[in-house]
């Protein structure tokens, strides 16, 4: 679950902002809560329309298995 402001947020993974650090923080709009600051990894990882794992491995860089952008990616 996430908020609806999330939905309208997108972050490009190829700035360089993210790729130094996909961590670097964004402001977002949240009603009644005043500036609030979110990683933008986050935001990236909520809009994904990939699979969820795929987006870990590659926000981890782990490179100890199989799994990469063309794998498929079986949830039980």
């Amino acid at each position: 679950m996430v908020e609806s402001w999330v939905a309208e947020t997108r972050v490009n993974q190829d700035s360089d902002a993210y790729t130094k650090d996909p961590d670097t923080p964004i402001q977002i709009r949240s009603v009644g809560k005043g500036k609030q600051w979110v990683g933008m990894a986050s935001v990236a990882f909520a809009n994904s329309t990939s699979c969820l794992r795929v987006e870990l491995i590659k926000y981890l860089g782990d490179t100890s298995g199989d799994c990469g952008e063309n794998a498929t990616c079986y949830i039980f």
